[in-house]
């Protein structure tokens, strides 16, 4: 039953544009969630809020989780005429988190990789701000005169300056995905572009895109030329993961120590 329930969900979720690392995502948690409530039509807030509490997952996972199921179930109702109640399961808080810039040296440790894809992959996170889906789906018609053609968070497109270096390797790459992988000329996963800079480096890739924002920041003092850069919605988001410095902050504050006439 949940077989030909799910891949009915895929195609639901297809037909409404969703990227494919989402579709991925949330077909993970469906098919957790039908190990736990064989029968999707006996699933309740009360059996759905025992299922989300019996694991230990951080707050964004538990995010995603409720997520699947408040959608999951909001096109199941369309489908089915009944009610499950999901839309009333709590919200999800998730605290605000530190910026967490990884240091110059382990930069220069990634940059130092025998690897060439290795070495690439951490370009793209260190010196231009990528996500590690962005890096996935990077194409070599997408480095352009100077400029890198960004695909980020739902379907939106931005351009960003990006090292000649960077660049000129995309460009000798044969023409399509710069890492390809699975099936059909498709593109390395992005889960494998985390393994892969975390085994060279000791590192998640978003250490690196924390040390992009940082730095660019630190150098411009412009939140929003930053935010432009990384493709946030919102400078409140980008703000996460500027972290100042002791310096900056010092001289911030010293403007207040005088007392005027």
């Amino acid at each position: 039953m949940w077989k030909q329930i799910i891949d009915d969900y895929r195609t639901h979720l297809q037909a409404s544009g969703r990227r494919p690392e989402t579709i991925r995502t949330r077909l993970s948690y469906l098919r957790r969630w039908s190990t736990f409530c064989p029968d999707p039509d006996a699933a309740t807030r009360l059996i759905a809020e025992e299922w989300l509490a019996s694991h230990d997952w951080a707050p964004e996972t538990l995010k995603s989780a409720r997520a699947t199921l408040v959608g999951f179930y909001g096109w199941r109702e369309d489908m089915t005429g009944r009610s499950y109640g999901m839309h009333r399961l709590g919200s999800v808080t998730v605290p605000k988190s530190v910026p967490r810039p990884v240091g110059e040296n382990v930069v220069r440790i990634g940059l130092g990789s025998n690897d060439p894809d290795t070495r690439l992959m951490v370009s793209l996170h260190a010196l231009c701000g990528l996500r590690r889906s962005e890096v996935a789906r990077i194409h070599t018609r997408d480095a352009d005169s100077g400029w890198l053609r960004v695909r980020g968070k739902g379907g939106r497109v931005r351009r960003i300056p990006a090292p000649p270096g960077v660049l000129a390797e995309m460009r000798s790459r044969p023409a399509g995905y710069v890492f390809p992988g699975g099936s059909g000329g498709g593109h390395l996963h992005p889960a494998t572009v985390q393994k892969r800079v975390k085994r060279a480096t000791g590192h998640a890739p978003h250490g690196f895109r924390h040390r992009y924002a940082t730095r660019a920041y630190r150098g411009s003092s412009d939140l929003l030329g930053v935010q432009q850069l990384l493709g946030h919605s919102s400078p409140e988001t980008t703000q996460r993961y500027v972290l100042m410095d002791d310096d900056r902050l010092r001289g911030t504050a010293a403007g207040c120590w005088e007392v005027g006439e």
